[in-house]
């Protein structure tokens, strides 16, 4: 095969590079920085791996045109706070003010999406700040939630939206590659940063620029509960099998909202409340 169709082949847009970037970046910054910030190259292998596909829009106009600048605010803010310490409260209000900015950017159609946009958004990101840093928890219900968003942005029409769905789970896969026999890495905020409020950028994009089920990403949303959802579960475990087990409970609950939404959406069609935007059309990144 020729290498440099190779290169530009979907496949490897999507999945491989972004993954051999995640884990190869978290490595080499986990030898620098410690286990601690090792994650901050999360972000910025996502960021990377997007530009490589679509390019960076220098004056952008169009929703996913303004999708890479929330991920670079997204690793920006993420990696910003991981310099603070512990202090989830800080971090939760950042990364939240955060999401609600980048949510207005994106924009919506009418006052209900303008009001639950941001809810939804920061349940989200407390959500995953409520997992813990050591286990592989946040990073297995990103990966499912991404898997789950690709799947749903695929059914209702969106190439792009599709690929760089996977990008998030491929990069977030590859950080808990890293925490998972074995954590070696801390997810924190830097990594809720980046994964949180991209998915959601991801979502609200997906929800505005396809006729995909309002109600199907709900459900996908719902993916993030497994902290909460698992925890009677992981509490009969002995403590020293909870690190092993935590990400398999979880995938298995993320992905049960996850199968739900995509029966939903395929239910659904493309009938759904959800539409094309006037920006899809413009969009020369915008595919159906």
């Amino acid at each position: 095969m020729d290498l440099l169709a190779a290169v530009h082949h979907p496949l490897f847009q999507s999945l491989i590079l972004p993954l051999l970037m995640s884990l190869l970046g978290v490595g080499v910054l986990r030898t620098l920085a410690g286990p601690g910030r090792a994650v901050c190259a999360l972000g910025l292998s996502f960021l990377l791996s997007v530009v490589w596909m679509i390019g960076w829009p220098p004056h952008p106009g169009t929703i996913l045109q303004r999708l890479p600048w929330v991920f670079a605010l997204a690793w920006l803010a993420g990696a910003a706070l991981a310099l603070t310490g512990r202090n989830r409260m800080l971090h939760g209000l950042v990364l939240s003010g955060a999401w609600l900015a980048a949510s207005w950017w994106l924009g919506s159609r009418d006052v209900t999406e303008t009001l639950l946009f941001p809810l939804v958004g920061v349940l989200v990101i407390v959500g995953l700040l409520r997992a813990s840093e050591e286990r592989a928890e946040a990073a297995t219900m990103v990966v499912v939630a991404g898997l789950g968003l690709a799947g749903l942005a695929f059914a209702a029409g969106s190439l792009m939206l599709f690929q760089v769905s996977l990008m998030l789970a491929a990069a977030v896969g590859g950080v808990a590659l890293w925490q998972w026999p074995r954590p070696r890495i801390r997810f924190g905020v830097a990594g809720v940063g980046v994964a949180a409020i991209s998915w959601l950028a991801l979502a609200q994009s997906t929800l505005l620029l396809t006729p995909a089920s309002p109600n199907a990403v709900a459900l996908l949303c719902l993916a993030f509960s497994g902290t909460m959802l698992s925890a009677p579960i992981l509490g009969r475990l002995p403590v020293g099998h909870r690190d092993l087990a935590a990400p398999p409970v979880l995938a298995v609950l993320a992905g049960a909202f996850v199968a739900a939404a995509l029966l939903l959406q395929g239910v659904a069609g493309n009938d759904s409340p959800g539409g094309k935007s006037d920006d899809s059309a413009n969009d020369p990144y915008y595919s159906r």
